[in-house]
C-alpha cells in the first residue's frame, strides 16, 4: 500500500505542478488588433475587455471554460505558457486563437470609447483590402483606433508614440495624419 500512496503522492504533485498560471497584464490578439486584460486568482482567470468581463473558471491541466449568458457559446482558454493565450471553442480545438503577453495592466478603454472607436477600426480594416497599395498605412490607422478602443487614453498615447513614426516613415507628406478620426492631429505632430 505504500508504493500506491508514493505513486498517487507522485502523480498529484506533477499535475500541480504542471498548471501554469498567466502572468497578469495585457495580452494583444496574434494580429495585434484586440488587446484584453488578464488577472488570476484562486483558479478564476478573467478576461476584461472595452463591452464585458468574463470568468473563466479553471476545468484541469491548463484550461479554463466560459459559457456567455447572453448565446450559451462556450469558449476554452488555454494557458500555452505564462505569456501565451490560445482561446477556442470546445467543439474545434483545433481553430486556436492566440494571444500574446503585453505588457502590466493598462486600464482599459471605456464603454462610451469602445462604441466610438472600434468602428473606426472597422472602417480602416477594410480600407486595407479596398486600397491594397496603401494597406500599410491603413493598418497603422486600424491599429491605432483598435488601441483607443481598448485602452485608456494613457495606454493609447503609449501605444500610438510607436506607431507614428512608423507611419510618418512611409507618408510623402509626414505633417499630416491620414486618420484623424484614430489619431488626433495634435498627437500626431507630437510624436
Amino acid at each position: 500500500m505504500n508504493v500506491l500512496s508514493l505513486f498517487l503522492t507522485i502523480f498529484l504533485c506533477a499535475e500541480v505542478s504542471a498548471q501554469k498560471i498567466p502572468s497578469a497584464g495585457n495580452y494583444t490578439s496574434a494580429d495585434g488588433y484586440y488587446t484584453i486584460v488578464i488577472s488570476y486568482k484562486d483558479k478564476v482567470l478573467t478576461i476584461v475587455e472595452p463591452n464585458k468581463t468574463s470568468p473563466y473558471k479553471y476545468v484541469s491541466g491548463n484550461e479554463y471554460h466560459f459559457t456567455n449568458p447572453t448565446n450559451g457559446i462556450e469558449y476554452l482558454i488555454e494557458v500555452v505558457d505564462e505569456t501565451t493565450l490560445a482561446t477556442y471553442k470546445p467543439t474545434n480545438r483545433s481553430n486556436k486563437y492566440f494571444f500574446y503577453f503585453t505588457g502590466t495592466a493598462i486600464t482599459p478603454a471605456s464603454k462610451e470609447d469602445f462604441a466610438k472607436y472600434f468602428p473606426i477600426a472597422e472602417k480602416y480594416k477594410e480600407k486595407m483590402k479596398e486600397d491594397p497599395k496603401d494597406a500599410q498605412l491603413w493598418s497603422f490607422c486600424a491599429a491605432a483606433a483598435n488601441a483607443r478602443s481598448s485602452f485608456s487614453k494613457e495606454g493609447y498615447e503609449e501605444y500610438i508614440s510607436k506607431v507614428i513614426p512608423s507611419m510618418k516613415a512611409i507618408l510623402e507628406k509626414k505633417d499630416k495624419c491620414p486618420c484623424t478620426d484614430a489619431i488626433d492631429q495634435t498627437m500626431f505632430q507630437k510624436y
